[in-house]
């Protein structure tokens, strides 16, 4: 899913990838320090959709972290 969220962006099309990105986080893959530096998300670097989004992944990734320490 991340990576057709990837390439929807990049081709122009944000709105249908920031919604692929959200079914990506919600499918588990949450890695957010890696979108923070993908390039193919520059384009909507710096939009409320997409650091909703990050901040949705961070949220998830601690606790997962979190689980994992318990």
């Amino acid at each position: 899913m991340y990576h057709y969220a990837r390439l929807y962006i990049a081709l122009g099309d944000a709105s249908s990838g920031l919604a692929m990105l959200g079914r990506a986080i919600d499918g588990g893959f949450f890695a957010y320090p890696y979108f923070r530096s993908d390039p193919f998300l520059d384009a909507v670097r710096g939009q409320a959709p997409l650091e909703e989004a990050i901040a949705r992944a961070a949220s998830r990734h601690d606790a997962f972290r979190a689980a994992m320490k318990a």
